[in-house]
């Protein structure tokens, strides 16, 4: 008895003693859930929830994959035939930008629906709304008014960045740098006759 509480007392003294092994996978747990929360609050935006759903930055990203569908239809009436209820896709076809493809994605918990509109340079834009409540702008945007609403313009990976609210839904439309900011203001603004 006597040997075993001599030892027992050095192990309790030592660092990396007994217990602290018997502690050593539990602070592993405890470290791998603090680094997956992390992930997810960067993931939908890194506000510290201060918005349920992925960031603009995030919606925009999707659309990098292009369309995996045909075009929507136009319906002779200003808008195409795809939307994000109550919000629907215009149809820029008079503006030189006719409508190409689409795609449907889930960011975020978020369903996203993406048309992709070309330009008669080759240009391709692509307009996503994201379902839900809107999202939250990142600071780094560039607020701008034009004909009473406001937009956030902002630039990622080469591309320039419109973000607006319409009908309680985030509208982001992307396009290549070089399509003038000017243009891609034309579009988002644009309200059929």
């Amino acid at each position: 008895m006597g040997r075993r509480a001599a030892r027992g007392g050095r192990l309790a003294r030592r660092p990396g003693g007994l217990r602290a092994r018997r502690l050593r996978p539990f602070a592993w747990a405890a470290g791998a859930l603090a680094a997956i929360a992390l992930v997810a609050v960067l993931v939908a935006g890194g506000n510290g929830g201060a918005s349920k759903g992925p960031s603009v930055l995030a919606v925009a990203k999707a659309t990098e994959a292009g369309p995996s569908a045909g075009a929507p239809r136009a319906d002779g009436r200003g808008f195409v035939d795809a939307k994000v209820p109550p919000v629907r896709f215009p149809d820029w076809g008079p503006l030189e930008w006719p409508a190409t493809g689409r795609r449907s994605d889930t960011v975020g918990g978020r369903d996203v629906t993406t048309v992709y509109y070309r330009g008669r340079r080759g240009s391709v834009a692509a307009y996503a709304i994201a379902s839900g409540r809107p999202l939250e702008v990142p600071d780094t945007a560039r607020t701008v008014t034009r004909d009473g609403e406001t937009y956030h313009v902002l630039e990622a990976d080469g591309d320039r960045i419109v973000v607006w609210e319409e009908g309680g839904r985030t509208c982001v439309l992307r396009a290549p740098a070089r399509v003038p900011e000017s243009r891609l203001l034309e579009l988002a603004a644009w309200q059929p006759a």
